[in-house]
């Protein structure tokens, strides 16, 4: 397996190579697709490129197991206008592909913990650093949403009611855990019977695994909140 694909370093010949070699598993950082935070973190890659090397894997979904790809959310510097653009790159993606899902963490020895800690978004380093779990990220509107749509492609009426300014403004964070729920263990619950209907009873217990430690984790850091 590959853990860190760069979007711009990913070309079709290069990925056919490694098929050959044996390559089974990819996983690739995308972070953000609004253009103010890719500059923020000094990865300043063009939503075009990302889209370009999921279609790259895409084209090998035959060899290789379905791509992982990396998000990171709770960026205190972020707009929702920027959240809905990472929303909307999720939409734009080749499917089917898994979602990890990072909250922010400042870690010493980084420009963005020099800034964090001077604006005073950190007080303790054991606390909020050391002992965050990064896994666990904070329960918003536009998190919540980012689990949907990392889960499923959204009818453009639903997608434009969903990130209507008037909807967003309010922040109806009490909606995480419902958006959530239709999110990730509703997309679970699809492939497995997807699976079923094909007879691959193999991936369905792999998928059954993936989403009982994915619900384990959720639930321990909840009751540890």
């Amino acid at each position: 397996m590959v853990t860190g694909f760069i979007p711009i370093t990913v070309t079709e010949e290069k990925t056919e190579a490694l098929v050959n070699a044996g390559l089974y598993n990819v996983r690739m950082g995308i972070q953000s697709g609004a253009q103010n935070t890719k500059r923020i973190y000094r990865r300043n890659i063009k939503d075009s490129v990302i889209v370009r090397a999921a279609s790259i894997f895409d084209k090998f979904r035959s060899s290789i197991r379905v791509p992982n790809y990396d998000l990171i959310l709770d960026n205190p510097w972020e707009t929702d206008d920027d959240r809905a653009d990472t929303l909307r790159l999720l939409q734009a993606l080749p499917r089917p592909f898994i979602i990890t899902f990072y909250s922010l963490t400042f870690y010493p020895g980084t420009d963005l913990y020099d800034r964090a800690k001077q604006e005073g978004l950190i007080q303790d380093d054991v606390r909020d650093i050391y002992q965050k779990d990064y896994l666990k990220v904070r329960r918003t509107y536009m998190n919540g949403l980012t689990y949907l749509f990392g889960a499923f492609r959204m009818p453009k009426t639903i997608e434009s009611m969903l990130l209507h300014p008037r909807v967003v403004g309010m922040k109806p964070d009490f909606l995480f855990y419902p958006l959530w729920f239709l999110g990730w263990p509703a997309y679970l619950v699809v492939r497995a019977l997807r699976f079923v209907l094909r007879g691959d009873f193999t991936r369905v217990m792999r998928w059954a695994r993936l989403g009982m430690r994915d619900f384990r984790i959720r639930t321990e850091a909840a009751n540890q909140a």
